[in-house]
Parts: C-alpha cells; structure tokens; sequence
C-alpha cells in the first residue's frame, strides 16, 4: 500500500470513527458532544501512520494539528525515547494495546488501550469492549504490551502478550470493564497501582500514557492541567460527576488510558472521551475526561491484588527475578511472598543477592543497570555502592564478608573477580583475564579458610584462591557446562553447584574429589543456597519459573514458590548459619616475649563453628607500643616498655553471643635483658 493510499484509508477511518458521538443541543444552537477515543481499523493490509504521516500532512482537520489543542499530536513523546531507568518509563511497561474483533467483520478490528492492575488483570474502558449491539467477542480480543508499529524498531519486539480470557466486572455508566487474562502477563510487567485518596484539584496536572491512533506507546504530560468541567455539561451528561477533566492531548486509540498526576505514580483516573462543542460545523474542543478510580475501585476491589501482603517473618528467604524485575522474599515455606524493590525504584535485571544479617542489609547486582547496590532488609534506603563509572559491566554474583568488611563480585563483562569495603570504596581486583579467567559468573566465601571459590562459564570450570586472588587452583574440570551458580558446606567440607546446561545439582568434596549428581531437574536450576544447620538446600529453576528445596542429599523435593516467577536468579538465606560448638583453629596460642625496639607480628586464631559473623577481643589492652587489630586478628607494632609476663584472654563471640577463649601471656624484655620489671 502506499503511503498516499494509507493516509487516505486512514482519514476516511478517521472520518467514520468521528462518527461515533453523542451529543446535546443547548438553546444557542450548540452542540455539546461526547467523542469516544477508541477507532476501528482493518486489522490486515493497512500500516499506522507514523509521526511523519496522517497527523501531520497539510490538510489534516485543525483539531489534530494546532499544538496548542488538547486533541492536538505535537505534544506527544514516544515512550521509547525516555529514559529506560526513568519512572515514566517503567510506568509505561504496564500499559497496553488492546484489540478486538469486529463483531460482522475479521477484518476489521477496534483499538483501545489499557492497563495491568494485577498479574492476570488488565482494565480499559466499557465502549472498547461494546458496540451499538452489545459485548464484542471478547474469545478473540489480545493485548500486546510491547506493540511497535515503526519500521525503525526491532521487529522482534511486537507479538500478543497475552488474551483475554473473561470479563470480570464493567459499568457502561462508569465506563471501564475489568478483564481476566489467560496468562499472569503482570508478573514480568508489573501492575499499576490505582490511586483512591489523593485530592484531585484544578491546580494540578496530568500525564497519560497510551496508544494514540495505534501507534507505539507515547505520553502527553505538557499542556494538561487539570480543568473545571463548564456547568452546561455537566447538566446534559451526568456521568460527568464521576469524572475529572484536564487539558492533555488525546487520540483515537487513548480510550482505556491510565491517567496519573504529573508528578505521580499512582493512577487516579481512566481516559473516556474527549469533549466539544459544535458550532455552525466547527468543532471547538473544550476538555479530555478520565473516570476517576474512586468510583471503580470500590466495585473491582474483590479481584484486585492485596497492596499489604502478609509480612514474612522469622527466618526467611531472599530471591532476585531478572524476569520481573523484582527483589522478594517469602518464609521458608514459599507464604507470605513480599516484593521489596521493584522496576519503580528502578530495579531493571537483578542477579546476585548476598546478605548481612548482622547490620540488616542485603546487596545485590543489577546486570542491565550495572550496580552494586544495597538496601535494608524490608527494602528501604536503596544505596548505589558500585557503578559503570567505577568500571563495572555486567556484574553478576555477589557475596559478603560482614567480619572482615568485604564484599566480593564477579563481573562477567570485564571478566574480573574483585573486591571493595562494603561502602564500595578501595576496589580492588583480584582475578583477571590475566590468570586465565573467561566469564566469572557464581563466587562463594569460606572465611575458615581464607578460601574464595567460583565457577568459570567459558572454561567449565570450577576454581578457587586464596581472599586476595593469589594461589589459584583448579577444583573440578570435567562434566560441567554452565555452573551458575555454587554453594558451600564448610561444617562437612562439600561444595554444591547447580548446572544450568546439564538440569544438575551437584556437589564434591572441597578439593574437588569424589563428584556426585545429587539431583537431575530438567529445568534450568540456578540460584543454589543451603541451611546446613536444617540439611536442606533451596534453589530456583528458570523451565518454568519456581522456588525448590530438598534435603542436602537430593531426597524429599519440594515446590515452595511456583506463580508469579519469571527469571529467578539469586537466592539468599536469613537464617543465623550454625555449624557446630565454637572453637578455634588452631586451638591454642604459645605464651609469648616480645623485646623492646623490635617489631612484633602476631595472627591469632580464626574461629569456627557457632554462627558466624565473630567478634574477637583482647584483654587487657596490648603492652605499649602494639595494637591489637580484631578486624584481622593481629597484635602488631614495635613495644617500647618493658613488661613482666602478663595473663591474656583473647576470646571470639558469635552471632548468638555464644563464645570461646584462649588464654596466654605476654613479656616484654628490654633490648640488654636487665631491666625485666622496668623498675
């Protein structure tokens, strides 16, 4: 078809859907018209005009092209252009196309847009779903949520998303009907939440996010103040009384738009109809109108998702879903899901997720953003620590050393194993290309043993050095394909691994030896953590989306989380990790003499069992001239007074404040060994 032919099909569509009004004569020969902002077209052998085409070309009525005009196009952004990261954006993933057949005719279909409200909700307006004879058929209506028309665009984006798979509830008078879909679609793009209580005034204004004339999602947030709706209107339409009327462009297509303030993120109300007047011929537009949620949700509240899930409590679990965009956390047993940080605090592809139970923080990875970032435990307080600007791309796993004050990654872009403080400064990196690395992806902590362990995608490895990158060694070399993930029992010297490739959960001993399959799943396991103190072990599966658990030798499997999953990633355990008494290693310290003048490095033990992380103190205070470092165990210095052989306690308590001491003295003798009591 040619582009003159297409602009010509769709003026006379246009021409056809103008149609579609109601109206009232006043006493001066005026009439006030309702003009619904849904349109039919043919569903096959016709392009949307782009930018550049129908609303733009010289002869286009004046109502669609003064750019001052509330039904003008000049004011309209395509959604595309914004920001990925940017809220409007991420509000505009939630919005969608919605199409129906023609009741009499295939090949012709009616346009509306609309919006997720819960996982298989979507709302839009009763006339989309309505003609003059009744209910469409709504078997044959999809919505499609990233619908590009431009030719500029990747075509694989585009496809129906989803379909509808019933009516739940639709009031003609309100105009908005609430659709059931047949798949949770909302999971991976999230819901809007629908804004009751905010006090709607002629001081404000909106911003409206829609398919105008069918074309690529686009929003109008300039010149649309909210307006007073003029007296003689409300007389000729009562349903005017459950709207609120506001300045912002609008086209064919809009019906079933979400409304929000400009500033806000929550929707007030859903785009009707445009309002005019005619008079002596000519259309006079005065105002858009959008039904506010508070006379709809009161009706649909029954279907709508709960906005306060019960709150999980006790020991929990943690999990990042690339898929959804999301950070949430459930009990061990799946209840009481919650979402923590979501797309609206611009979480966009999370990956790893480590915990620090102790100052209540957790850390994760954004891939698509390329962040470390941390917030408290319920959410709150979202910190950037780490970012392209430090030379980070495509972080991918991360974990805590809460004691020593370390956070470890991997970033699979730059192909590094590094490390920072937990605040992210002094970054350093620790394993590079240099030593043979390829893509890094899981990373694992035994502080014990001063050991980090990870898994090599490209080279099917799995590895391990010492804290600082030196002495590395090669752990298991045969059998793997993709380890995403590694986890470690330290109490009973095993390393677990899920191979993505391979559908297997596997484990070894610390060295590497003895190999066992402990479980095959054929779908995707990822995201592996253990409980040693409860011998299970929790993991996700990406073939279909779900949270797992089984004992640690494979036995007694069990699905926790199953819905609302797209892409798990990453899992985390709040639970205090006990392996065994606390003790140390080693178990004793010699009684020690140190000589003035001479500098003195002494590492005390390391502590082990209990539940970690430990604490070490020293009492009394070291002799003059050393300190005493409980970061890193170490009495160091140069004395410089002579002291008698004093008792010592050096004691490690844990997380439960559980603790274990070592007792040894110290003397410190003057350089000619004469003056032993500095008298």
């Amino acid at each position: 078809m040619t582009q003159k032919t297409q602009i010509l099909s769709f003026m006379l569509l246009l021409g056809f859907a103008l149609c579609l009004t109601n109206g009232f004569t006043d006493q001066q020969g005026s009439t006030i018209e309702k003009l619904k902002n849904d349109i039919f077209i043919p569903a096959d052998g016709f392009e949307f005009p782009t930018a550049e085409g129908a609303a733009y070309i010289q002869g286009t009525p004046e109502f669609q092209r003064v750019p001052d005009n509330i039904l003008g196009t000049n004011d309209l952004e395509k959604m595309r252009d914004l920001p990925t990261d940017s809220r409007d954006y991420i509000l505009g993933r939630k919005v969608g196309w919605f199409v129906v057949p023609q009741r009499d005719n295939p090949n012709r279909v009616w346009i509306c847009t609309g919006f997720l409200v819960g996982p298989d909700l979507f709302l839009t307006n009763h006339h989309c779903i309505h003609d003059d004879l009744g209910l469409l058929p709504l078997e044959n209506a999809a919505i499609l949520m990233d619908y590009y028309q431009e030719p500029n665009v990747d075509p694989t984006r585009g496809g129906v998303t989803a379909r509808v798979s019933g009516l739940l509830r639709a009031d003609a008078f309100k105009d908005y009907a609430l659709l059931r879909l047949d798949r949770p679609i909302g999971n991976a793009y999230g819901w809007l939440e629908l804004d009751t209580t905010t006090h709607i005034n002629t001081g404000q204004s909106v911003k409206i996010i829609h398919h105008s004339e069918g074309r690529s999602k686009e929003i109008a947030r300039r010149n649309s103040q909210i307006v007073d709706i003029p007296s003689d209107f409300r007389a000729a339409f009562p349903e005017l009384r459950y709207m609120v009327a506001y300045l912002a462009d609008t086209e064919k297509g809009s019906s079933g738009s979400p409304v929000f303030l400009r500033d806000g993120t929550g929707v007030i109300a859903i785009n009707d109809s445009s309002w005019h007047r005619t008079i002596g011929g000519r259309i006079v537009p005065e105002f858009n109108a959008g039904v506010l949620m508070s006379y709809i949700v009161p009706e649909i509240q029954q279907w709508l998702p709960s906005s306060t899930p019960p709150t999980p409590t006790g020991n929990l679990m943690y999990w990042t879903d690339y898929g959804t965009a999301k950070i949430q956390r459930a009990n061990l047993d799946g209840t009481s899901l919650q979402d923590l940080v979501t797309g609206s605090n611009g979480l966009q592809n999370p990956n790893g997720i480590a915990l620090d139970l102790t100052n209540q923080k957790m850390y994760w990875t954004d891939q698509f953003t390329d962040k470390i970032q941390r917030a408290n435990l319920d959410g709150t307080d979202i910190e950037d620590l780490v970012t392209r600007s430090n030379g980070l791309s495509d972080p991918v796993y991360i974990t805590v050393d809460v004691v020593g004050g370390k956070m470890y990654w991997t970033d699979y872009g730059t192909a590094k194993i590094q490390r920072a403080n937990l605040d992210g400064t002094d970054i350093e990196d620790l394993v590079t290309r240099s030593n043979g690395l390829q893509y890094p992806e899981p990373i694992a902590l035994d502080l014990a043993g001063e050991k980090m362990y990870w898994a090599d995608i490209d080279t099917a490895k799995i590895q391990r050095a010492n804290l600082d990158g030196t002495d590395i060694e090669d752990l298991v070399t045969t059998g793997l394909r993709t380890v995403e993930t590694i986890a470690l029992d330290v109490t009973n010297r095993k390393i677990y691994w899920a191979d993505w490739a391979t559908d297997k959960i596997q484990r070894a001993n610390l060295d590497g030896t003895n190999v066992q399959t402990i479980i095959t799943t054929g779908n995707k396991p990822i995201g592996l953590a253990l409980d040693i103190g409860s011998q299970k072990m929790y993991w996700a599966e990406q073939g279909p989306g779900k949270i797992r658990r089984a004992n640690l030798d494979g036995t007694d499997v069990q699905d926790l989380v199953t819905t609302g999953l797209n892409r798990p990633y990453s899992i985390a355990l709040g639970i205090p990790q006990a392996s065994g008494t606390l003790t140390f290693d080693p178990s004793t310290v010699a009684d020690q003499t140190f000589t003035v003048g001479t500098a003195v490095s002494l590492t005390l033990p390391i502590a082990t069992g209990g539940i970690a992380p430990y604490t070490y103190t020293l009492t009394p205070d070291a002799p003059a001239g050393l300190q005493f470092d409980a970061r890193n165990r170490s009495i160091s210095g140069t004395p410089t007074t002579p002291m008698p052989a004093t008792p010592y306690t050096y004691t490690a308590t844990d997380a439960t404040g559980a603790s274990a001491a070592l007792t040894f003295t110290i003397e410190v003798t003057s350089a000619d060994n004469l003056d032993v009591n500095g008298d």
